[in-house]
């Protein structure tokens, strides 16, 4: 509830209590229910938001850090102070937005050190980087992917889903069962992300001055070969 693309930045805190609340009645038992406490430059009003949330019995919250948190150190103890509330968070990166990109290294040591750390939107742009992390924390924590654009390739790098606008306002089960369906119910899918996967260390230990696009040119040149191969 309360997404960053909606109403969210226009409410009052009673107003977007009152959306919670709302949401929580009418869906609590039905669907996970999951509310955005991020709290503009103050990390107070994000506290506040998350110790109702948990009171009124939400299933987790998402959110990143305040518009003012400027550095690593700032980055762990903003996320440290949050979880001190016991509620599932999700952490969201969207590093086109705020001043502090919360790279691999960095949410790596969010994982290990962040109590109730649960799951993360990636909303970073940069496909290498959205492997890297699904890679490296993917075990540990549910990895989402966003915005759209983000979709296809974050789930084929083994994402477990999405959060996105765009397919709200389209019929959502004609988006979401084919693309599903096709990811995580083919062994094409799997067998080919294991190629990626198998292919990036050694790409970048051959050649570390190429670019993020010249290894995803030559991993779905890869691709290719192998769907080709699979199918003949």
């Amino acid at each position: 509830m309360l997404g960053d693309n909606g109403e969210n930045w226009m409410l009052t805190d009673d107003e977007r209590k009152r959306v919670f609340k709302i949401a929580v009645e009418e869906c609590k038992g039905k669907v996970a229910v999951l509310g955005t406490t991020t709290g503009d430059y103050s990390e107070e009003r994000v506290i506040e938001l998350t110790k109702y949330a948990n009171d009124i019995g939400m299933d987790g919250v998402m959110f990143h850090a305040p518009f003012r948190v400027i550095n690593e150190r700032e980055i762990i103890r903003f996320y440290k102070r949050i979880s001190e509330v016991d509620i599932p968070m999700m952490i969201y990166n969207i590093p086109r937005k705020l001043p502090v990109n919360i790279h691999t290294s960095l949410m790596k040591k969010l994982v290990d050190e962040v109590e109730n750390f649960v799951a993360v939107k990636e909303a970073d742009r940069d496909l290498w980087t959205v492997s890297d992390k699904i890679k490296l924390i993917g075990d540990e924590v549910a990895v989402f992917v966003g915005p759209c654009p983000l979709i296809l390739p974050g789930l084929q790098f083994g994402a477990v889903g999405y959060i996105a606008t765009s397919p709200e306002f389209l019929e959502i089960k004609s988006f979401r069962s084919p693309l599903f369906q096709v990811v995580f119910r083919n062994d094409f899918f799997e067998s080919s992300r294991q190629f990626y996967y198998g292919t990036v260390p050694s790409h970048t230990a051959a050649t570390p001055d190429s670019t993020e696009t010249d290894l995803i040119l030559d991993v779905l040149k890869g691709l290719v070969f192998q769907f080709v191969h699979i199918h003949n």
